[in-house]
């Protein structure tokens, strides 16, 4: 993003602090050391510079901090929210039937956010449309007013959709970041282990690293390194192609995941869980499946992908739908930043 801002001719400082919250535990004597370096990041960055017109943050604690300072000084706050807890973890409940609390501090959090910023950014008009009902009755926010939308951009071109017509084993690509309940990784395990699985030919390709891809080898056990292969963080996205033939995203909630729009641009087909998420950036999308369908219908409709017909059918209408993406955000970052300015 400040990439993109500074070749729109913004001017941009950068402030970079240690918020990792790795030490965030349910001990207050842990928690508040945690709170005040957050709190304090973004005020000394609300507060430099004298040319700053707008200051905007990423983490909620920076941004309030920042936000209090910004207003005595006169400059515009701006608050992005890539990640609504609120909504993760009552979906999460509702679909796996988890005991996911969702503390009341995190409401407050964002009453706090949306009641300081001038402008809250979402990446959905989903994820707008959650909080607008959430706080519509909560005083002083004036939400709906407030809350934009920058959806994610295409930022690789798109690919020549591959032949597949002679393949002889179909390689199927599993791509997310390391949260067990929220990408669906129990999901990808009972297939896994399942007769359905073993009684077909296809092969997965695990991308990514972490704790919950270290779960996911362990609990499976011991399959054959032919048909089950972990191949570790991918550095170039554009890998994919040699790796895997489709992909299976079986995530539980998300907002506006880029591996969707990286998988469509190289022409990869996708069987996708049927959430708003995912319908919001591909609404033509043939394949998807539905939570809670046993692993035999999972595997049903990733074997139907892999016939040529289906498999290229699939790979246009992801490309067509995503197309709108190549340039969103040029006018919306213009609009939320004001030409020129120079931001924090």
């Amino acid at each position: 993003m400040i990439l993109r801002l500074r070749k729109l001719g913004f001017r941009v400082d950068v402030s970079v602090c240690d918020l990792r919250s790795e030490s965030l535990g349910r001990s207050l004597r842990r928690y508040i050391p945690l709170f005040l370096n957050k709190f304090a990041a973004g005020v000394v960055a609300s507060i430099s510079g004298r040319h700053v017109k707008t200051f905007f943050a990423f983490e909620s604690y920076s941004f309030i901090g920042g936000a209090i300072v910004a207003r005595p000084l006169k400059r515009e706050a701006v608050y992005f929210c890539r990640n609504d807890q609120i909504y993760e973890k009552a979906t999460i409940n509702s679909i796996c039937r988890s005991n996911l609390s969702v503390p009341f501090h995190l409401y407050i959090l964002q009453y706090f956010c949306l009641l300081l910023c001038d402008r809250y950014v979402v990446q959905s008009c989903f994820a707008a449309a959650h909080i607008e009902r959430r706080f519509k009755s909560w005083p002083f926010t004036k939400a709906a007013a407030k809350i934009k939308v920058l959806e994610n951009d295409l930022r690789i071109s798109l690919h020549r959709i591959p032949d597949v017509s002679g393949l002889r084993r179909t390689r199927v690509g599993f791509i997310a970041n390391p949260e067990w309940e929220k990408k669906g990784f129990f999901i990808l395990k009972d297939l896994l282990s399942s007769e359905a699985f073993k009684s077909t030919d296809l092969s997965f390709t695990i991308v990514g690293r972490g704790d919950a891809f270290d779960r996911l080898r362990d609990e499976i056990g011991a399959l054959p390194k032919e048909r089950v292969r972990f191949h570790g963080f991918c550095d170039d996205i554009a890998e994919l192609r040699e790796l895997v033939d489709l992909v299976f995203v079986p995530s539980i909630v998300d907002h506006f995941p880029n591996v969707l729009i990286e998988c469509a641009a190289l022409g990869l087909p996708m069987l996708l869980s049927n959430i708003e998420a995912h319908r919001n950036i591909l609404p033509n999308h043939p394949s998807y499946f539905d939570l809670g369908i046993a692993p035999q219908q999972m595997m049903d409709a990733l074997l139907s992908l892999t016939d040529p017909a289906t498999w290229k059918e699939t790979a246009e209408l992801q490309q067509r739908d995503i197309v709108r993406l190549k340039n969103a955000w040029q006018e919306p970052l213009k609009e939320i930043f004001q030409a020129n300015a120079q931001v924090k």
